[in-house]
């Protein structure tokens, strides 16, 4: 008999987290999706071309940084779990607002599942695989096209304000 209340127990709790109301699942969705280890993995993907876009920055501004490898972790490390947070009330909002509440209850179910965990667990990974196939795919791509570029800047009489510049772009794609 004990056994049987512990189980009924069990599955009136879980039945109240698989089987919320939509906000609640919603917020359930944004919370094992905006996660620490999916930011990390974004941070991870797009490191170069994020602390490429600070180093520019600081130089427009006038500003000087020693390290700006270490500055790009310091601000990050900081800026992070506010990041997170806030970013997960607009996501539960989204969801919300563009799924039915069936609809939520199945993605908050798949969430919970072996397999939507697994897929939550290696979404860090495959976001850094697909920053570095992209990467490859980008620099294949771009130089395919270099030649329909430098036709259609010529066709088009695009003036790109330094002449200077745009001989070293239409060089570069050459």
């Amino acid at each position: 008999m004990r056994n049987l209340s512990l189980a009924t127990a069990f599955l009136a709790l879980s039945s109240n987290v698989l089987y919320a109301g939509a906000q609640e699942d919603a917020d359930y969705i944004a919370n094992v999706t905006v996660n620490e280890e999916v930011m990390q993995g974004v941070l991870v993907a797009m490191r170069p071309v994020l602390i490429q876009a600070v180093q520019q920055d600081l130089i427009s501004r006038g500003i000087k940084v020693s390290d700006t490898e270490a500055f790009f972790d310091i601000v990050m490390d900081v800026f992070m779990d506010g990041f997170i947070h806030e970013l997960r009330i607009p996501t539960a909002q989204f969801y919300v607002e563009n799924f039915s509440a069936s609809e939520l209850h199945e993605i908050a179910q798949f969430y919970h599942s072996p397999t939507g965990k697994k897929l939550l667990r290696f979404t860090p990974a495959m976001m850094q695989h697909g920053a570095k196939t992209g990467q490859v795919a980008g620099a294949k791509a771009a130089q395919m096209v270099q030649p329909e570029i430098v036709r259609r800047i010529h066709e088009e009489s695009l003036v790109i304000e330094s002449r200077s510049f745009t001989d070293k772009l239409l060089e570069a794609f050459e």
